[in-house]
């Protein structure tokens, strides 16, 4: 997932997911909100809930509430009804 990620793909955002849940290794928050920031800039929508959600954990990055709304909010206008 990485080599394709590494290239755009759209799967920077599984590489995040997975670097976020340890699913198949080790947290690594700040990588993951690397990945997430690419992909949400992107307009991907999973990327833009998951991105907004480390801003309101404060996981990775400094808590943000206001880039946790603009995430959330992006998200939300396409479809994405948890944000």
């Amino acid at each position: 997932i990485r080599d394709r990620a590494e290239i755009g793909n759209a799967n920077a955002t599984e590489l995040a997911v997975l670097l976020t849940t340890a699913r198949g290794t080790a947290s690594d928050y700040a990588e993951a909100t690397i990945w997430l920031q690419r992909a949400a800039e992107s307009d991907r929508s999973s990327a833009q809930y998951w991105l907004g959600n480390l801003y309101m954990q404060g996981t990775g990055l400094p808590r943000n509430p206001t880039l946790m709304i603009k995430w959330w909010r992006a998200a939300a206008l396409q479809g994405i009804a948890s944000s």
